[in-house]
């Protein structure tokens, strides 16, 4: 019988190329995701215990400027973790209605300690500006811009951040305008049309991934807006369009009163990295909380099992041995749906709690400050009637 041609060899062999390299990329992605979560774990243990010494040590000028230069150091780890789980597409935005007005002038102060004595950086006026946006995303964002920005100044500078609604032109519609302007060099026009492409960097060989650009235009795409860059010799405009929230958002929030004779808060504390949960144990002691410590899920329902009443709210991770925070947030939501819990996560997704249960958990997205972690605690036990206030001790 004669041979038949086939004309799908080519093809059967590009099929099983492609396939070879999505399967490759996808063990990539996994093991990105594993190492920026470990990643994020030691730049998070680091950045509370620098919390701790702020807060507890008799630090002078020197001792203070140390801690400022690791603080940088955790705020440059924790960008780079994150560049990791966007460039393997592993990240997650949690996406609420926050004023930007509002959010930027609360983490102007910790901007201002990235930058050089010499340049300066300010907020313009502006009433609300409400977006849809992920609280963490956009706090990354500025920081990377305001560090490209920093690096423009070859003496002093200024920095200004400011924001309006209402736009006119081709993107005129419901956006929030965020521009981030310098007095720098300026970027030549040779660069500046490939300013967002992977690997292209405006500074010095060895000074820069080429990868800051790029990861904010790509989370400016994620929550659907635009990003524009504009540069002259005199300095740079990047300007970015975020969907605007046209309602003004509940007014309130963290600081109102305590409750007269509220209870201490008991936080049963899951974590199967020994280092981290002693980090996030001696934060949450002083700030006056009472802590049990869980080794994994399987303990932490053991110990909810024997008194969940005498707990306020549990704060436990992500990514860990067993079932994982994933698992335990699935029992606590049949078993205990009123105990208000707080997932901590790298940037994994994870399934569709988010959206699905009607006991869904709040997020943490690591590495967190120990003012980021107070704040979510005290709105979870707001929201939960619980409004205690715990007194910070020594």
């Amino acid at each position: 019988m004669p041979a038949v041609a086939r004309d799908d060899g080519p093809a059967s062999s590009s099929s099983a190329a492609a396939d070879d390299r999505s399967g490759r990329l996808a063990a990539i992605g996994e093991l990105a995701a594993g190492v920026a979560h470990d990643f994020n774990n030691i730049v998070g243990t680091i950045s509370l215990y620098v919390d701790l010494l702020e807060a507890t040590a008799s630090l002078d000028e020197v001792g203070l400027s140390y801690l400022a230069a690791i603080r940088l150091q955790i705020d440059s780890g924790a960008a780079l973790g994150w560049q990791v789980l966007d460039l393997a597409a592993r990240s997650l935005l949690e996406r609420v209605d926050i004023d930007l007005a509002s959010f930027v002038g609360d983490i102007l102060p910790a901007l201002r300690r990235t930058l050089r004595d010499d340049v300066g950086l300010v907020l313009g006026d502006s009433g609300p500006c409400i977006a849809r946006a992920d609280p963490t995303r956009v706090r990354q964002i500025l920081t990377n811009l305001v560090s490209n920005a920093s690096d423009s100044f070859d003496g002093p500078g200024q920095i200004t951040i400011t924001l309006a609604t209402g736009m006119d032109g081709v993107l005129a519609g419901p956006w929030v305008r965020l521009e981030v302007a310098d007095t720098g060099r300026g970027i030549a026009p040779s660069v500046l049309h490939r300013v967002f492409d992977p690997y292209v960097s405006t500074k010095p060989r060895g000074q820069g991934t080429g990868l800051g650009l790029s990861q904010v235009r790509g989370l400016v795409a994620q929550h659907g807006g635009e990003i524009e860059i504009e540069s002259t010799p005199a300095g740079t405009v990047v300007a970015i369009l975020l969907p605007r929230v046209p309602q003004p958002i509940a007014s309130g929030g963290l600081d109102a009163p305590q409750l007269v004779g509220s209870p201490v808060p008991h936080v049963l504390l899951v974590d199967d990295d020994p280092p981290v949960a002693e980090a996030m144990r001696r934060v949450l002691s002083s700030l006056g909380y009472h802590v049990t410590v869980a080794v994994d899920a399987e303990r932490a329902v053991g110990l909810l099992e024997d008194g969940a009443s005498a707990v306020s709210l549990v704060l436990s991770d992500v990514s860990m041995r067993g079932m994982g925070g994933e698992g335990l947030a699935r029992v606590m939501a049949d078993r205990w749906p009123d105990l208000p819990l707080i997932l901590a996560s790298g940037g994994q997704p994870v399934g569709g709690l988010w959206e699905t249960s009607t006991a869904a958990p709040t997020r943490l997205t690591k590495p967190f400050s120990s003012t980021e972690l107070a704040e979510t605690l005290r709105g979870v036990l707001r929201a939960r009637g619980s409004d205690h206030r715990p007194s910070r001790t020594s």
